[in-house]
């Protein structure tokens, strides 16, 4: 990224924001899940063996009139249990959640930095948000 492109007082702005925004408990929460997500030894067995089987599955697939849809059959239920295993687990549950909340604070903080700059608000399609179109 280029930041030449943007002036020392903006730069200071900006940094000055993500000091506040990394302060907020939302980004707190958000960088222990993904700490714990990439980290949790059993999840990454799961995702491993989860990836090792997708490539499987398209192997078999790859095969065209040869396929062996037994074997297909086989490799699709266990990713199944995989999946499950894999969305069941406390660290990626806690994960997708914290997640969600960050980034849903992160598109406050650019639509409001979008309004600060235009003085618009974004459509909502929905028009109880807002004074009127355009």
């Amino acid at each position: 990224m280029n930041t030449e492109m943007l002036k020392q007082p903006t730069l200071d702005a900006i940094h000055q924001l993500g000091q506040m925004l990394k302060e907020d408990s939302r980004a707190a929460t958000f960088l222990t899940a993904e700490h714990d997500y990439v980290t949790s030894p059993a999840l990454n067995r799961l995702l491993a063996e989860y990836n090792a089987n997708q490539a499987a599955l398209a192997a078999e697939y790859g095969k065209g009139e040869e396929m062996d849809k037994e074997v297909i059959s086989a490799i699709e239920n266990r990713l199944n249990e995989l999946y499950d295993g894999i969305t069941g687990d406390a660290s990626y549950d806690a994960y997708v959640r914290a997640k969600e909340d960050y980034d849903a604070m992160m598109e406050t903080v650019v639509t409001e930095l979008q309004y600060a700059i235009t003085g618009e608000r974004p459509c909502t399609h929905d028009c109880s948000t807002c004074g009127g179109c355009h």
